[in-house]
């Protein structure tokens, strides 16, 4: 059973150890935010040594450390346009080197395999499971002549096959994540590798409502996940969940930080729900809780939502006595 939470590296410090080791969650995965790095300073922050030690703290406390990015950017390097335009999206104008590829492209495919396998020699992720993906947003995708009539989804999971073949050359045993994320949320017409698994991301869900509730974002993804189940084994999805998001809640900006909201009962309904399916490998975004979160509002909330991701019996029975609590 896999258990955890994604924070950004900045809000990567030990202040988050005692929650693991009260709740049991047992990985934690690394992300940043494209619009404000990219995988290149991720790649040197990895080599510092103040994150070296972090990261062996937690891997000395059971905690399996990995990483979550989007790094289309260094898989397909963008100065490779001048050259290269046909490697690029075509935005129904012009070709433009801002995000993502042309998926058309045998050779950009293959340039994006070649650097997964040296990504991955940089990264020295000690988990086979590896989540590195297209480029973050929404409409990014290419609409050239060739591309025009393939899904986001479609889209995507070229890439994701692309990728995995490069990681396969460094690990025979390396799966790769298909991404089912933004407007990637329909089912793919092209047929994953057999070393790609399903990490379903529920973006624009109502985290007011559980998953099974009466809201119809939460139908569709219900229903879209179920369908997505048709292709992808249930044994290896992911689910990558937004319940400890603080980032979502204040519009992606430090300052306007907020505690967050999220209910206990709605993490609990949705866990039963995904287990329910058969889906064991449960992780949510818990971006900008940070050291100055924790010495704003405290630890007590964070750890309970942990305990009920984690499966904990202790957490799911007080979520269940809470008086607050009620079937939807």
């Amino acid at each position: 059973m896999e258990r955890g939470v994604t924070i950004l590296k900045d809000d990567f410090s030990e202040e988050w150890l005692p929650i693991f080791r009260e709740s049991g969650l047992n990985t934690l995965s690394l992300h940043f935010i494209p619009k404000e790095e990219n995988t290149e300073t991720f790649l040197a922050w990895l080599e510092q040594e103040n994150t070296r030690r972090l990261t062996d703290v937690f891997t000395d406390a059971g905690v399996s450390v990995n990483y979550k990015l989007h790094a289309l950017e260094w898989l397909l390097p963008r100065n490779l346009f001048h050259k290269n335009a046909e490697y690029f999206r075509f935005d129904g104008v012009r070709r433009v080197n801002d995000c993502n590829m042309c998926v058309s492209s045998s050779a950009a495919l293959e340039i994006v395999s070649e650097n997964a396998y040296l990504l991955a020699k940089k990264l020295r992720q000690p988990s086979s499971d590896y989540s590195i993906w297209a480029d973050d947003g929404t409409n990014n995708i290419c609409q050239c002549e060739k591309c025009r009539n393939l899904s986001a989804s479609d889209q995507v999971m070229l890439i994701t096959n692309a990728i995995g073949k490069g990681l396969k050359a460094y690990d025979s045993n390396a799966k790769i994540s298909f991404l089912a994320y933004a407007d990637a949320n329909a089912l793919p017409a092209i047929k994953p590798e057999e070393n790609v698994f399903l990490e379903f991301a529920p973006f624009y869900r109502n985290l007011k409502e559980p998953l099974e509730g009466e809201s119809e974002k939460n139908k569709f993804y219900a229903g879209f996940l179920k369908d997505l189940l048709a292709i992808f084994s249930v044994k290896t999805v992911k689910v990558l969940e937004y319940w400890l998001d603080v980032s979502l809640a204040c519009g992606w900006e430090r300052s306007a930080m907020k505690e967050l909201e999220t209910e206990k009962q709605i993490v609990l309904r949705d866990v039963e729900f995904y287990t329910g399916m058969g889906i064991e490998k449960i992780n949510t975004f818990a971006a900008f809780i940070d050291k100055e979160y924790f010495h704003r509002y405290g630890k007590r909330k964070i750890t309970e939502l942990c305990l009920v991701i984690a499966g904990s019996e202790k957490g799911c029975r007080n979520v269940k006595k809470a008086k607050n609590f009620r079937s939807v």
